[in-house]
């Protein structure tokens, strides 16, 4: 059979959900659709996802038409889950975007895109809510051409738009052929397929009359300049085109559409109401017809990514895999690994700051220092080979537990992976929604849920699946807040945090021992919100949060180099000279050695690379030092006094002491901003831009209307969407993306407040390091 693995991506409240339950329905893998508003919808499942009416959980979903199996994945439409979205991305074989006819086109809506587009995605665009009244599909299409690519086509037209009368109509039934047999407009579904040698609407719920293709020589409902962008893409059409000798009618149009949409040039646009079923059944048939399906490949080494972890009440550990290639059974042994450094595919080059974004899991480079009874999970994230009880004794105490972020742009190949042991598979089952059918077997091409794997996180792979799997940064948090609980529930917190960071990688957490205070970063309130809920619900923890603060980060002014000697009190020795350097906006961090191994043994070496990120994780104001060279420039050891520890002790001074001697600057988070209001407003607007610090390009108007295109502070800008509705009445359009980091002005800016102890502190972090310390 074939398949095809389908992400259905949207801003929030775009109607992907209520799609989803249209196609289960149509094809008939459902008696009647659920509503979000009934809560009995298939993949919003979760109880917080019900009560809120959003989707903050990927959640799949599968059905068949046409011979071909389609699984779904619904995402999260809302920015803050924009994580879940990123690793979906990674597995699919193509998309439905998702765009609302009284909306338009809104921020995560041009963020999906960019993604389709970079990653050369084959995909659908889906015009929803034509039935909403004050919609105007036209200017969205107008809009969707102008701005993302003139290669978006339509094969079909809204009719009576506004109104719970409005149906569709294809275009390739021409301007006669009316609006199909019912208001769902099913009718057009024929036509669109079958001019591509489709077997027709087929739906299991449809009476609708089929229509057909109109001959060579009319193109039906196709715009000459829809035509030309076709003979343009496709080289067959073109010809015949340029040659003029034979009419291009609608059926060729299609059918060039079909191989364009497969290759991922030309994007098919549809128009329905997902509320009404209207448009709904062309959807259904335009998916097999107009993107590529793939067959499954069992043979060959299992091949695979996990886009997807949850813990199941009584299964425990859920990971949810795409297998690319090979096999996967019950009772299989399998190890997965862990991706190092992806150095910034996706987000601009100057948002890129080094290790943002990594998988995490927990780093203890000396041993764990947790809080009584707090136990890691399977051994989460501790260097592989020093799992399962093989921590060394004699080890250095103490250090914060951290999420793994390791900045690893131009790390040596052997540290970007790290690699389990292998686990057995308890079970595979298939996914619908909160169903799980047993199937105890996975085949390549296809995806379900892997139980037994404890080590699993999200993003780890499965075999040689780096060059298969696609990466696109698409979020990075922007904020931190102090997590607290009552006394004595501080380490149930902790292991929940820890928990559910192997579900969200970008779900980043650090904990202080010495002050018994954990800080998790965030993308946004919402999911501060629903942290806060899933604590309460899985846990029972009432766990409280302080109010976000935004991260800042610091870069290296200049050039400058750090000097430890680390001699006494015996027995030690470790001498460890280190330059740093500043690099470009987004170029994250790198190390070099510039000494021999005659100097400095290599596995001394190794220890001081793989202390220098730790010690960049708080710089002079405490933020995460980014976009630097380190460069090791001198060290010494003793052939009898040096401990294996010494290095990791006495690198992070040498680093602090670089940084001063180089000195640091603040670097803040910037929000690319989009504004259209009334033109009368535009004073105001570029009034308020100033006010934020922001910076803007020259203003456009057009027709009573103005645009305006800036870049602002996260710091000045956090409120300013309800005030700009406000100004506007809400008649605006206001769209925002994270776009990077740039240098804070002087005087701008906040220091954070030191975790644990400064390395500047020489004698007191050798004590710390020594377990000397009370």
């Amino acid at each position: 059979m074939e398949l095809i693995n389908l992400g259905l991506l949207a801003h929030v409240d775009a109607g992907k959900t209520t799609i989803v339950e249209q196609l289960l329905y149509r094809s008939g893998a459902l008696r009647e659709p659920g509503s979000v508003e009934k809560g009995n919808t298939q993949t919003d499942w979760l109880n917080v996802e019900r009560e809120r009416g959003i989707s903050v959980k990927s959640s799949s979903v599968s059905l068949e038409r046409g011979g071909v199996r389609i699984n779904i994945i619904d995402t999260p439409g809302h920015m803050d889950f924009t994580g879940e979205v990123e690793r979906a991305l990674s597995v699919l074989d193509a998309a439905v975007l998702v765009v609302s006819a009284a909306e338009g086109i809104q921020s995560q809506t041009d963020i999906f895109w960019n993604a389709i587009s970079a990653l050369k995605m084959p995909a659908i665009v889906l015009v929803n809510k034509i039935d909403r009244a004050g919609c105007n599909p036209e200017a969205v299409l107008d809009a969707l051409k102008r701005e993302f690519s003139p290669a978006i086509i339509p094969i079909n037209a809204p009719v009576g738009a506004g109104g719970r009368e409005c149906s569709v109509r294809c275009v390739a039934a021409g301007a006669g052929a009316g609006a199909g047999g019912n208001a769902g407009g099913e009718g057009a579904a024929s036509a669109l397929s079958a001019g591509i040698g489709g077997q027709g609407a087929g739906d299991a719920h449809d009476t609708g009359d089929t229509g057909g293709a109109d001959g060579a020589g009319d193109t039906g409902g196709f715009s000459d300049e829809d035509t030309i962008e076709l003979c343009s893409l496709d080289g067959e059409l073109g010809e015949r085109y340029l040659s003029g000798g034979q009419p291009i009618g609608a059926e060729a149009l299609l059918e060039a559409l079909a191989r364009q949409s497969k290759a991922g040039r030309a994007y098919p646009l549809l128009f329905g109401s997902a509320s009404l079923g209207v448009g709904m059944a062309e959807l259904l048939d335009a998916i097999p017809a107009y993107l590529p399906s793939i067959g499954l490949s069992p043979d060959g080494e299992p091949s695979g990514v996990i886009y997807k972890v949850e813990f199941d009440r009584v299964m425990g550990k859920t990971a949810h895999v795409r297998l690319f290639s090979g096999t996967l059974r019950n009772r299989d042994a399998i190890a997965t690994r862990r991706p190092g450094t992806a150095p910034g595919d996706g987000l601009p080059r100057d948002s890129l700051s080094s290790g943002e974004g990594l998988k995490p899991g927990v780093r203890l480079p000396f041993g764990e220092d947790l809080p009584p009874g707090v136990r890691l999970p399977s051994g989460e994230g501790l260097p592989r080979q020093r799992q399962a009880g093989r921590l060394q004794a004699g080890r250095l105490k103490g250090e914060r537990l951290q999420s793994d972020r390791l900045q690893g742009e131009g790390l040596p190949d052997d540290r970007a992976p790290t690699e389990g042991a292998p686990e057995k598979i308890t079970q595979i089952r298939r996914i619908s929604g909160a169903r799980r059918e047993d199937s105890g077997v996975l085949l390549g091409g296809d995806i379900a849920a892997v139980y037994g794997l404890s080590d699993a996180r999200a993003g780890d792979v499965i075999g040689d699946s780096a060059a298969l799997a696609r990466s696109y940064r698409l979020a990075a948090p922007l904020f931190s807040v102090r997590a607290s609980a009552a006394p004595g529930l501080e380490n149930r917190l902790l292991q929940a945090i820890m928990e559910l960071s192997c579900e969200d990688p970008l779900l980043q957490y650090e904990w202080e021992p010495d002050e018994r205070e954990l800080v998790v970063r965030t993308m946004g309130k919402i999911q501060l919100e629903i942290l806060e809920y899933l604590l309460k619900e899985r846990y029972g923890l009432d766990a409280a949060f302080s109010a976000p603060s935004v991260i800042y980060k610091e870069t290296p002014a200049g050039a400058g180099q750090g000097l430890e000697s680390y001699t006494m009190p015996k027995p030690c020795w470790a001498v460890v000279r280190l330059a740093v350097e500043p690099l470009p906006r987004g170029a994250g961090y790198r190390f070099e050695s510039a000494i021999k191994e005659g100097e400095l043994p290599g596995r001394y070496q190794r220890h001081v690379e793989l202390s220098v990120p730790e010690a960049l994780k708080q710089g002079l104001f405490n933020w995460e030092v980014v976009d630097l060279k380190v460069t090791l420039v001198g060290g010494q050891h003793h052939h009898v006094h040096t401990h294996p520890m010494d290095f990791f002790l006495a690198t992070p001074i040498a680093v602090m002491k670089a940084l001063q001697d180089a000195s640091t600057r603040l670097l803040e988070p910037v929000l690319r901003m989009r504004l259209a209001a009334s033109e009368e407003l535009s004073g105001r607007l570029i009034g308020d831009i100033i006010a934020m610090r922001g910076e803007f390009d020259s203003p456009a108007m057009s027709k009573g209307k103005v645009l305006i295109e800036a870049r602002v502070p996260v710091a000045t800008s956090m409120d300013y969407a309800a005030e700009f509705m406000s100004l506007t009445s809400g008649k605006g359009a206001m769209r925002t993306a994270f776009c990077g980091y740039r240098e804070c002005p002087p005087g701008e800016g906040a220091a954070a407040r030191r975790r644990g102890i400064n390395p500047l502190d020489r004698m007191k972090w050798i004590l710390h390091k020594r377990s000397a310390l009370s």
